[in-house]
């Protein structure tokens, strides 16, 4: 007897999608094929996007290779920066695929009309990955140039192979004074955010700094932390950042802005956490307390 598969909806288009579009080779590397598809017909836009968006569900659900046949699906209607860049995150995640997830960040630099910090920066990690620095460097300065946070490159487990270098972040172009600082990630929250507890070592009270990142809007939080017993006690004193203005557009990942502006407020926030817990997931290294600057 035999036995089928049912297939999901969302993936069943896509494969459809692939199947009947034009002979025309599918070449999402091929930077003339890329510049085409960005220049395709208008009323691709709707299905792209549909795609698109199901595509980066299902890389937030950590299932890259379904996601990897939705970007694709959608590449073959319309191309843009920012399917390129969830193009080459997913890629990236997959073991033989860094090389074409390199490619992709390339091509999506290459359709983007303004300069990404996030599409230079994570070029830049896949080639440190592949053991590329020289060809990392020029990349992780542009994406510092354009506002990415030193202190999120020290910490960030792609670049531990620029790392190796005493000299790397001279390289880069980062200015900030290296102080001795204990650095204790910790993330706390959704989106793209860290925390990090800054203090000598064995002391128990020092700064803190809170950062968040979601859909171009940044909120920093900054205070104080001190220590009692097996508990952390947090005051946020002030938040800086960059908030949304005016009308939102509709894109994959939900609304969002066009414009931002900096804003800066006082705040007066305390929260106690349980040190043990917080202790499991900290990552222990020598540097700076991070300056955010908007």
């Amino acid at each position: 007897m035999r036995r089928f598969t049912t297939l999901p909806a969302n993936l069943l288009l896509a494969l459809l999608l692939t199947s009947c579009q034009s002979t025309r080779p599918f070449e999402p590397f091929n930077e003339s094929w890329a510049t085409a598809q960005l220049n395709a017909p208008p009323e691709n836009k709707q299905k792209a996007e549909a795609l698109h968006k199901s595509g980066f569900q299902l890389y937030k659900q950590k299932r890259d290779s379904e996601a990897i046949v939705q970007y694709e699906a959608a590449l073959q209607l319309r191309a843009s920066a920012g399917l390129y860049y969830d193009y080459a995150n997913s890629l990236s995640n997959i073991d033989g695929r860094l090389e074409d997830s390199i490619k992709a960040y390339r091509i999506g630099i290459m359709l983007s009309d303004k300069p990404d910090m996030n599409l230079h920066y994570n070029l830049g990690c896949a080639l440190v990955r592949a053991n590329r620095i020289a060809e990392a460097i020029p990349e992780l300065q542009q994406a510092y140039r354009l506002g990415k946070p030193p202190a999120i490159m020290e910490q960030d487990g792609d670049l531990t192979n620029l790392r190796k270098d005493r000299d790397w972040r001279e390289k880069i172009g980062i200015k900030e004074p290296m102080k001795s600082w204990r650095l204790f990630p910790q993330a706390w929250g959704r989106g793209s955010s860290h925390t990090t507890i800054c203090s000598n070592y064995r002391q128990t009270a020092g700064l803190l700094i809170e950062y968040f990142e979601d859909m171009g809007e940044t909120r920093v939080k900054k205070g104080n932390w001190t220590r009692e017993g097996n508990k952390i006690i947090v005051h946020f004193k002030q938040e800086i950042g960059k908030k949304g203005v005016g009308p939102t557009e509709d894109g994959p990942r939900g609304p969002y802005h066009l414009k931002f502006e900096p804003y800066e407020r006082e705040i007066d926030e305390t929260a106690t956490f349980d040190f043990l817990e917080i202790s499991r997931n900290m990552k222990e290294s020598d540097g700076p307390c991070p300056e955010y600057r908007f």
